[in-house]
C-alpha cells in the first residue's frame, strides 16, 4: 500500500468506528426515552400515521386558554391536534461500556494491520468490521 492508500483505510476504518458508536449512542438515547418527542410527533403527522383528535377534543384545545398568561405564552399548535401511536419503551441497552470498547478494541486493531500487516487481509477484515454487530 502507498501512503494515499494507507492514509484512505485509515480514514475508512475510523469513518465504520464512528459510525458504529453512533448507532450505539442512538439506541441508549432511544432506550431513555419515555415519550414521543415533538420531533417523532411531527414526523408521524407528515407519515400519515397519527390521527386527528375528535371534534370535541379539538374545541377544547382551541377553548382552553383561560388567564391572560395562557392566551399571550401557551399558543395551541398543530401536533397538540393528533392522536399518536402508543409509547413503548425500548430495552435499555447492556454492556454499553463493554460494546463500546469493543468497537474500539476493533478500529485499533485494523489500524495496525494496515500499518503493519497485508493489504489483502485487511480488506476481508475491514469488511467483516462493518458488517459486524456490536
Amino acid at each position: 500500500m502507498n501512503r494515499e492508500q494507507r492514509k484512505y483505510t485509515l480514514e475508512r476504518i475510523e469513518r465504520i468506528a464512528q459510525e458504529k458508536r453512533e448507532k450505539l449512542n442512538k439506541l441508549v438515547e432511544r432506550a431513555e426515552k419515555t415519550r414521543w418527542s415533538e420531533d417523532d410527533q411531527s414526523q408521524f403527522i407528515l407519515n400519515g400515521e397519527a390521527t386527528i383528535k375528535k371534534y370535541d377534543e379539538l374545541v377544547a384545545i382551541i377553548q382552553w386558554p383561560k388567564t391572560d398568561y395562557d392566551l399571550r405564552y401557551r399558543h395551541p399548535s398543530y401536533i397538540d391536534f393528533y392522536d399518536y401511536p402508543a409509547f413503548t419503551p425500548a430495552p435499555p441497552v447492556e454492556n454499553y461500556n463493554d460494546r463500546r470498547a469493543a468497537i474500539n478494541a476493533e478500529a485499533t486493531r485494523l489500524k495496525d494491520i494496515c500499518m503493519l500487516g497485508d493489504a489483502v487481509e485487511l480488506i476481508e477484515q475491514l469488511k467483516a468490521f462493518e458488517e459486524k454487530e456490536f
